[in-house]
């Protein structure tokens, strides 16, 4: 009796995951920030559980975990009871604490307004799918433009076959003389629309990767790009990127807590360096005019 190898026991398995749009931006978008002081697995709760809209920690156990606010709300809108839910469906409620102590117990949010990156994440990837699916069917579509009507089963076979042959390469030859009278042809004559199916995915892809935080390329431009336009794509790259990380932070000052979200992307090192050059060519044009006009430093 032989043993199974492990490669043979995988080929016997489906896989864990299917590729969707989702995941994927959901994935850039969490490696676009890191958490300090959390292992990687802590990192990954935090960071899941707020693109869903919050994260709840608890001081008492150090434990974070997706949170639901139970009970009354208090003075600033925060929930006075919060229930711990952990990815084994385990749960705990205890009573919220919000100040900075031993005892606290909070509910993190990831934008000033209760806001989902997840929801805004599926808006576009489900439009992307729905372009993709047009795509697919407008491409099915031109394939087969017309449709042919036969009078006899008889017609039909002789027709595939010539079909086959042609598609072969093969010369066809009939020798029935109303063959060509027992069929009838509808020519749909679909318009070709993938390719404008395909900007307008990709513009959306490119909008939903600006709001990420993720610099992209307009590829479809053939005139040169300014400057200037660069420059507003990546500070609104950065804007949408800061108002996670700044809410989290101001979030962890006011709570007393030892964590910090920092960003983790190339837009960010683009934007730090944009604005050294910026800082740079200033000077050195100051330095330019005050010597022109005679000025002595």
């Amino acid at each position: 009796m032989g043993t199974t190898t492990f490669s043979q026991m995988a080929k016997g398995r489906k896989k864990p995951f299917a590729y969707s749009h989702f995941l994927e931006f959901r994935n850039l978008l969490m490696n676009s920030i890191k958490i300090t002081n959390v292992d990687f697995a802590t990192e990954k709760v935090i960071k899941s559980c707020l693109l869903s809209g919050c994260v709840g920690y608890d001081k008492i156990t150090n434990k974070w975990a997706k949170v639901a606010g139970l009970g009354q709300l208090n003075e600033e809108g925060n929930p006075t009871f919060l229930e711990f839910v952990f990815p084994n469906g385990k749960t705990y409620q205890r009573r919220a604490n919000y100040e900075p102590k031993d005892t606290g117990a909070y509910i993190i949010y990831a934008t000033p307004y209760n806001f989902s990156f997840d929801d805004l994440i599926k808006h576009t990837t489900d439009f992307m799918d729905e372009c993709d699916l047009a795509i697919g069917q407008n491409i099915g579509a031109c394939k087969t433009p017309f449709v042919i009507s036969v009078k006899d089963g008889d017609t039909k076979l002789t027709l595939l076959q010539a079909i086959r042959q042609k598609e072969n390469g093969e010369p066809v030859i009939m020798v029935d003389s109303d063959f060509g009278d027992s069929l009838k042809v509808i020519d749909f004559k679909p318009e070709f629309m993938a390719d404008k199916f395909q900007m307008m995915r990709e513009d959306e892809r490119d909008k939903l990767l600006n709001k990420l935080g993720i610099m992209s390329a307009n590829t479809d431009k053939r005139e040169r790009v300014q400057v200037g336009e660069v420059n507003a794509t990546l500070a609104q790259c950065t804007d949408y990127l800061y108002l996670l990380i700044d809410t989290f932070n101001r979030q962890m000052q006011d709570y007393g807590l030892d964590f910090k979200m920092i960003p983790n992307s190339s837009t960010n090192e683009l934007y730090a360096k944009d604005f050294e050059e910026n800082e740079e060519t200033e000077e050195t044009t100051d330095i330019k005019e005050g010597e022109e006009n005679g000025i002595d430093d």
